[in-house]
Formats: structure tokens, sequence, C-alpha cells
């Protein structure tokens, strides 16, 4: 039996997730974080699931270990359902290389795929890009699909899948023509008509990071079932991690927000309460060369608004004008010299910044 008591392994686990002045201002406030604050830590970070739910166990986090535990089971479940692989990029202009000869539907052994050269856009108009679309009847086989991608070659420079990609899996389930399921065709797999979207399995680094289920119970105005994050679902409150940090006013700081989108360099504006997960605004030129701003622990600041997203706070750290580009040098040291550290000042500074940029 595990124990939240344990500080040395909580400090270790933060130690792993974050950036040297995060993991230093969080350690040495350890014991203001509780059970919630590193279920969130824990469950929203990259880490492998089979690690979060080590972690879990360790620290004692029932909800989280219950979770995590059900996320593996259902993957590894036997009931007669068909798991649906999806490669996604951040960027809409990489091609999808894949053999000519490969460019159609065909049945091996036990494995059905259907590799298409579907490049099509989702989500957020341009924003996000779905590049393969691959069944499979045991989930296995899609790693070993995974497993064999390749370098993609773009302007004849080489680069790795993992720092731009990741997969998802779907897995679909059958449904009985009787049931609320029969009206929700959207999320009935294409292959297979009477099968229904049951939940998703987000796969980067060869890791399986996310799992996110649907509620077909819980239906909204635009009847579309709710999509159930875990590791905040029993909590019932926003998916995105709510931690104090150590910067002020006038900090230019970066955070990695791959494979979901790039990273991102921006000044910050205000703190307010530190604790308030609106609280901490940030200003930034956005992929439209424009100058914005929005909530740092809300991730307003990615290029692609789609779900899910890795916390900035985990590579969270300030850095220099060296790492800034022309634009941003221009903008956001002004945005500094002009606030002078007081952040009751960002809203007037850029009121009348916002004409210039």
């Amino acid at each position: 039996m595990g124990s939240f008591n344990n500080e040395k392994l909580k400090k270790d686990i933060i130690e792993k997730l974050f950036l040297k002045e995060m993991n230093d201002y969080l350690c040495e406030n350890i014991n203001s974080l509780n059970e919630h604050d590193f279920s969130k830590i824990i469950g929203l970070s990259l880490l492998d699931i089979n690690k979060k739910l080590e972690y879990s166990i360790e620290l004692g986090l029932e909800d989280l270990e219950k979770e995590l535990k059900n996320a593996i089971n259902n993957l590894e479940s036997n009931d007669d359902s068909i798991f649906y692989l999806r490669e996604l990029s951040r960027n809409t202009d990489l091609e999808y290389l894949l053999d000519e000869n490969e460019k159609h539907k065909y049945y091996h052994g036990d494995i059905i795929r259907a590799i298409d050269t579907i490049n099509y856009e989702i989500g957020y108009g341009d924003r996000n890009n779905e590049h393969g679309i691959m069944p499979f009847l045991d989930y296995r086989n899609a790693f070993k699909y995974i497993n064999d991608d390749k370098i993609v070659e773009k302007d004849d420079q080489d680069f790795v899948y993992d720092d731009l990609y990741y997969y998802k899996l779907e897995k679909y389930k059958r449904r009985d023509e009787n049931d609320v399921l029969s009206n929700f065709n959207r999320y009935s797999c294409r292959f297979i008509s009477d099968m229904y979207l049951d939940c998703e399995y987000y796969i980067i680094n060869n890791k399986i990071v996310y799992y996110l289920e649907y509620d077909y119970t819980r239906i909204d105005k635009m009847s579309y079932p709710h999509p159930r994050f875990v590791y905040t679902s029993y909590i019932y409150d926003s998916v995105d991690l709510n931690l104090p940090i150590p910067f002020k006013a006038g900090d230019i700081v970066t955070c990695n927000l791959k494979p979901f989108s790039n990273q991102k360099n921006m000044i910050v504006l205000s703190v307010g309460d530190n604790c308030d997960c609106c609280s901490v605004r940030v200003a930034y030129i956005d992929q439209y060369g424009k100058l914005s701003e929005g909530a740092l622990k809300h991730t307003d600041m990615r290029q692609n608004q789609i779900f899910p997203c890795v916390s900035p706070l985990y590579t969270l750290r300030s850095i220099g004008q060296d790492e800034l580009t022309l634009h941003e040098k221009v903008a956001l040291i002004d945005i500094q010299k002009k606030i002078n550290g007081d952040g009751k000042r960002s809203r007037e500074v850029l009121n009348d910044l916002w004409r210039y940029y």
C-alpha cells in the first residue's frame, strides 16, 4: 500500500517531469501540493501509462490508479472490438509518404489494414492534419506498424516523426441497434457500421500517454456524446494543469509543446494570485505574426487548437533575448520595458501596443 506522505518520491516525480526552475519552486513548496495536484501532475504528463500507474500506486492515489487500470484493461480486453489507428501531425504541409503499391486495402493473416494516402483536415480549420487511417483487429499489431514507421524527409532535411507526429488509437465496440448508440452514426466505424467509438489512446514515442472515454449517457445540445478525459473526470475540473509558477511580470519564458504544437516564447504579463487557472497571463507572437495574449495554464498560446495538448508548465523556463526571433525581440522587449515588473500595468501597455504589433 502506497503512502502520499512519501516526500522523497514526490520530489523525484517533480524532478523527472519539470525543468529546473519549476522543479526547484515546486519542491520548495511540496507540502502545498495535495493528492488532487499530484493526480493531475502524473496523469496529464507525457509519461507512459504504465509508469503513471506505478506512481499512482506508490503514492496511494486510488482514484488515479482506478482510472489507469481501467484504461489498461480496456485496451487488453478481448471483447469483439476493432482498433482504428490514426497518424496525426501538427503540420498541414507535411507529405505522407507511402509506397504507391500500398494504396489499397488488403488482408494479411489476422490483421486488417486499410492503408490509404488520405490527407485531409480535421478539427479546427487547417490546424490539425490526419495522414493515415488504419484498422487493426489487435492493438499489438497497431504498435508493430508504429514501430516500423520510418523517418520522413522534408526539404532534404531528415527529422524523426515523433518530433512532430503522434498517433491516436481508437477502440470500437459492437453496438446494440436498440440502444441509445444507434443515433450516433458520426461515431460509427467507417468499415463496420454496427460498431461505435468507445475510447481513444494517444501514443507518443511508441508509448500510450493519454486515454479518453466517450460517455454516451451525457448528450450535449449538439447531440454529441461527452468525451471523458481520465485523470480529471472524477474531480470534474479542467484538464489543464493548475500549479503556481516562480515567474513574475516582465519575465520572458518559453515552453515546448511538442508533439502537439511548437515551442512558444512569451512574456509574463501578470501572475495574479498565482493559484487561479486564468491568473497567469502571457503575451506572445501568434502564428500569423500578430501580438496576442492569453492564459498560460490553459495553453492559449499554442498554435494548434487541438485536444489534447501537454501543459506548458512541464517545460516552462526563462530565456534570454538570444532565443527570441527578431519580431519577438521588438515586441516582447518593448512590453518588458513598459510594464517594468508591474503586472497591474500590463493591460494598459497591451492596449497601447496592439495598434503597432
